[in-house]
């Protein structure tokens, strides 16, 4: 049989190969019927030829099919990648827009603030000018009033007929500037603003000044000073006004650094004179006390070595006979109930004398800071006795504000000589352990703000305010104590590091293969065990008003640890003494701050920023930190919606996250890479990462 009555010419054209190169007309084709076939032979011969023509057709087929499926595929996948670069460069172009949006923006913005800067200035200038005219007006009225009454007082006289000159054509001269007389610079009496100075002085937290107390207190025996005779006290007549007298006398004849200087030389023979007599009431020695440290601060340039000298050998004095009050702590509560109250006021108006004792010693000390060789001369004169002081004020029955007065002290004296490595003990197991208030002795003192109204009302209670007296009236011991305690302990524990810092670097020793921080390895374990005593206390109550000064205080130690590692290692190339169980507790410390930032900080960074989208002033974490970081920023607490809302918001969390509020924000970055330079020191490669990821554990 002829293939050519099976098939069409139609159906297959030889000549024409470029069909075949087009994907559809070849699918076309395969998925065409064949054609029905007229035969002349038998039905036997068909059946028999039709199965071996299939079979050559589909192998033929076969792999034109596998060709057009993979080019289908090849542009399938053109077409995806087609597809996903114009989703890239959609997303590119948004970006840059957005960028380009942002920027037009803060232009905008920075424009808008120099149209009202200019606006406000074109303000000024405007009520400048009115004022300058009217000050001119009222110049020219003055003039014009005067020359009427100039007139009015000359006698009228006929004036002689003058022709008018002739017009001339030149200009009209022009007006003179008005003058302006400047007034003489006013000289300052500052002998004056001295005595008004001792007159308006008050004692931090009392309502009345320091002359209204003595104007109700007498001296129990006469004084005269003999190198000055007009200084003199009468027992008859309040010390107030005796001190006034001489004051009124004395500030126009004397210049100001010799008023000073003899004010207090004055006042420290009274108070010797009245401490000295056993007979005489100790009542207005506070109170003088207080006169001389106002003098002192009046204007320190005015005094002189001499007087600074022997100012501090008498406050020393002082102090000494007084330190016995925290040695030897009394029961009060037992003295009430064997009824000798005396001895309350008499004991209170001691802890007083020494109080105010310790403040003036401090700023004394401050005054003459900047001269070192009168500090060490003054240092090597009394050097036994403040050292004694020193131990007794570090001890565990100290006050709050008779130990940070120390504190304050030593920070500006630094190390001296014959300077026992004692305090650093003492100061150590403060730091680790704290104390608890002392009755009666919560008071603010001079210089700082530490005690409450209930003692400051105890200093009113003393005075007689119907007349005059010489003894103090009848009070009674107070129970409460001051709820600020914790957080004025850790501020003190704050200065207590700073002084470790500075003993730390300021300590030449090294040529004993050790330092003094390191003679004890108490002091490294009770430093140590701070760390994580404030933690403890962070985790039990994160969002206590103290959390962020915990904080502040773990990095100050973490800071003096690191201090210490690091110039053992330069200096003696070893590291410090520290026991087993330090080490094994220090690891643990050092790791939660090594590995404190993590994804949660993140989390809470992007949380905060969502947050004050919404709302910039309601609390989030921890109101107290909040509230701080704010103030560190010079932010304003409740601040309302400003221009520049965007660069507000930013600047409001840098703030909130820069300062560390022991959970969300643990520490800062300075702080969390010292720690972990610590452990690289006192850690293996392997316990390293053993302790990595244990940390990072979930």
């Amino acid at each position: 049989m002829d293939l050519s009555q099976v098939f069409d010419a139609d159906d297959f054209d030889d000549d024409d190969d470029d069909e075949f190169d087009d994907d559809d007309d070849f699918i076309a084709l395969t998925l065409k019927p064949p054609k029905q076939i007229q035969s002349t032979q038998p039905t036997s011969n068909i059946n028999t030829q039709r199965p071996t023509l299939n079979n050559v057709t589909e192998s033929q087929q076969l792999p034109e099919l596998l060709v057009a499926k993979g080019e289908i595929a090849v542009l399938r996948s053109k077409i995806a990648d087609l597809e996903k670069a114009r989703i890239h460069e959609r997303d590119e172009l948004l970006q840059n827009g957005q960028s380009e949006k942002e920027t037009s923006n803060h232009k905008i913005m920075a424009l808008e603030n120099a149209v009202q800067r200019l606006e406000d200035e074109r303000k000024f200038l405007t009520v400048e000018i009115k004022n300058l005219s009217n000050l001119r007006k009222k110049r020219r009225i003055n003039e014009d009033t005067q020359m009427e009454d100039v007139e009015q007082s000359v006698p009228i006289t006929p004036e002689p007929i003058i022709p008018p000159p002739p017009t001339s054509t030149n200009t009209i001269p022009k007006p003179k500037p008005p003058t302006i007389k400047l007034a003489p610079p006013r000289t300052i009496n500052e002998n004056s603003l001295f005595m008004d100075s001792i007159l308006n002085h008050t004692i931090i937290g009392c309502q009345n000044t320091t002359m209204d107390f003595l104007s109700h207190i007498t001296s129990s025996i006469p004084f005269q000073n003999d190198q000055d005779p007009s200084f003199k006290i009468d027992p008859k007549i309040p010390i107030s006004t005796s001190i006034l007298q001489y004051l009124v006398e004395k500030h126009e004849t004397l210049r100001l650094d010799l008023l000073i200087t003899k004010f207090s030389q004055n006042l420290t023979l009274l108070i010797q004179t009245i401490f000295q007599d056993s007979k005489s009431s100790k009542l207005s020695i506070p109170f003088l006390i207080s006169l001389l440290h106002a003098t002192i601060l009046f204007r320190p340039s005015a005094i002189t070595s001499e007087t600074m000298t022997n100012l501090i050998l008498f406050t020393v004095d002082l102090i000494t006979h007084h330190i016995f009050i925290i040695k030897k702590q009394e029961d009060l509560t037992l003295i009430q109930k064997k009824f000798m109250i005396p001895a309350i006021q008499k004991n209170f108006i001691n802890s007083l004398i020494l109080i105010f004792s310790i403040d003036l010693l401090e700023s004394l000390f401050m005054n003459c800071g900047n001269d070192e060789v009168l500090t060490q001369k003054i240092l090597e004169i009394i050097s036994s006795q403040l050292t004694q002081i020193f131990k007794i004020g570090f001890g565990s029955n100290s006050c709050l504000v008779v130990m940070f007065s120390l504190v304050e002290t030593l920070l500006i004296i630094g190390h001296y000589d014959g300077f026992p490595e004692e305090l650093i003990l003492l100061l150590t197991q403060v730091l680790n352990n704290g104390f608890k208030p002392r009755e009666n002795l919560f008071l603010n003192g001079m210089n700082r703000i530490l005690g409450d109204d209930e003692s400051c009302q105890l200093i009113s209670n003393l005075i007689t305010w119907d007349g005059v007296s010489d003894q103090p009236c009848v009070v009674y011991s107070k129970t409460s104590t001051c709820s600020r305690h914790e957080y004025h302990l850790i501020n003190l524990q704050l200065r207590i590091c700073d002084l470790f810092e500075k003993l730390i670097i300021s300590n030449d020793d090294f040529n004993d293969q050790t330092t003094f921080f390191n003679k004890n390895p108490v002091i490294l374990k009770l430093l140590v065990g701070t760390i994580s005593k404030q933690q403890e206390y962070i985790f039990k109550s994160p969002r206590s008003d103290c959390t962020h000064l915990r904080s502040k205080l773990i990095s100050s130690i973490i800071k003096n640890i690191h201090l210490i590692w690091e110039l053992n290692f330069i200096n003696i190339k070893t590291p410090p003494r520290i026991t087993k169980d330090t080490t094994h507790e220090l690891i643990i410390t050092l790791s939660r701050i090594a590995f404190s930032a993590n994804i949660t900080s993140n989390e809470a960074t992007d949380f905060l920023y969502q947050f004050r989208k919404f709302d910039k002033n309601s609390i989030v974490f921890n109101k107290w930190c909040e509230e701080r970081a704010r103030e560190i920023s010079h932010l304003s607490i409740n601040s309302q919606e400003e221009e520049g809302n965007d660069n507000d918001l930013n600047t409001i969390i840098n703030a909130e996250v820069g300062l560390s509020n022991g959970l969300e924000f643990a520490y800062d970055d300075i702080v969390v890479e010292l720690a972990r330079d610590i452990l690289e020191k006192c850690t293996t490669m392997d316990e390293a990462d053993n302790l990595y990821l244990s940390m990072n554990a979930v």
